[in-house]
């Protein structure tokens, strides 16, 4: 998200940023925006449920780009997935994305312009089975088509998913990086930056003709 920020910020772009739960972190990112000569808002809002951003961010409305860098990632068995798990992964990492399209869609509409860019999670730019992150998987995979229906529907309103490999995103110990970038076709993790790059571009008008797409970035890696 960091990386994001700071590149459509250098694009001249008016940032609302929400930033987690880490006040200091998303207020050192804010100055460094603001130093730039860019107007930027920060948020920190909890989010247990779809209307805890949208409560947030309707007096900010509206919003040309919406960039949706979330959703909390679970690894556990079908077996040992109970119900409140299965909803917690669907209203966070499906139903808040589809309800933040919505809410948002009307000043598109209006516009005849918007930018939509979802990010779905490690290999779920096609359906397959996972063995430990089938409950996150399986709602990551479903924007695939909330995008696709997006881009079906609106003219001059473009929505399309990533799906990132592993990025150095300061989650992986060294050891991992090492041992994971072995079985990567390139060789290493991704860089927040050429996620950022991908980002600015279809916010641009050079993306303008990419729509309801899924876009892997992941050096090649099968899953």
């Amino acid at each position: 998200g960091r990386a994001i920020c700071l590149s459509l910020a250098d694009e001249g772009i008016e940032l609302t940023i929400h930033g987690g739960h880490d006040r200091d972190k998303l207020d050192n990112l804010c100055r460094i925006i603001a130093a730039k000569g860019r107007t930027v808002r920060g948020i920190i809002k909890k989010i247990e449920k779809a209307e805890d951003l949208l409560d947030e961010i309707k007096p900010l409305l509206p919003f040309d780009i919406v960039v949706l860098a979330f959703g909390p990632f679970l690894k556990n068995s079908i077996a040992d997935t109970d119900g409140t798990v299965w909803r917690k992964m669907a209203e966070l990492n499906y139903v808040l994305p589809a309800m933040l399209i919505t809410f948002c869609l009307p000043s598109m509409l209006k516009k005849k312009y918007g930018r939509f860019i979802l990010f779905g999670g490690t290999g779920t730019e096609i359906i397959q089975g996972y063995r430990t992150t089938s409950a996150y998987s399986a709602v990551k995979t479903a924007l695939g088509v909330l995008a696709k229906s997006v881009a079906l529907a609106f003219n001059g309103i473009t929505c399309n998913v990533i799906a990132p490999g592993f990025i150095k995103t300061g989650q992986y110990s060294s050891a991992d990086i090492e041992k994971i970038s072995a079985d990567i076709p390139a060789g290493r993790f991704g860089e927040p930056d050429e996620i950022a790059e991908l980002v600015r571009y279809l916010v641009s008008p050079s993306g303008d003709y990419i729509n309801g797409a899924i876009l892997p970035i992941h050096g090649g890696i099968r899953f």
